[in-house]
Formats: structure tokens, C-alpha cells, sequence
């Protein structure tokens, strides 16, 4: 997931949340949203930054 295309991620994310929601009917809308953003956050690329950046 984590070399996926941003499109394939969003679409992985909407199909796990849509079984979360089903599996866990307590979760609110909210709830499946903080889970979306922090799920897409977890996945963004890394901001390269230290010595590998001080080369550049």
C-alpha cells in the first residue's frame, strides 16, 4: 500500500472502511473519517529530511 498510486490508496481506503463500517456498526461517520485521515496520513510519502537530504 505504501508504493501504491494515491487513486489506488484512495480506493483501497474506501473499500476497508465501507467493510469496517459493516463489521463494527458502533463506529459513527466521524469515526470512519478520523480512521481515513489517519490511514492516508500513515501512507503518505516520507519528507526526506538529515543527511540524505543535506547531499541533495
Amino acid at each position: 500500500m505504501l508504493e501504491a498510486e494515491p487513486d489506488e490508496r484512495e480506493a483501497w481506503f474506501d473499500d476497508t472502511l465501507e467493510y469496517m463500517a459493516g463489521r463494527y456498526p458502533d463506529l459513527s461517520g466521524s469515526d470512519i473519517q478520523v480512521l481515513r485521515t489517519i490511514g492516508l496520513r500513515y501512507c503518505a510519502p516520507v519528507i526526506p529530511h538529515g543527511r540524505a537530504r543535506a547531499a541533495d
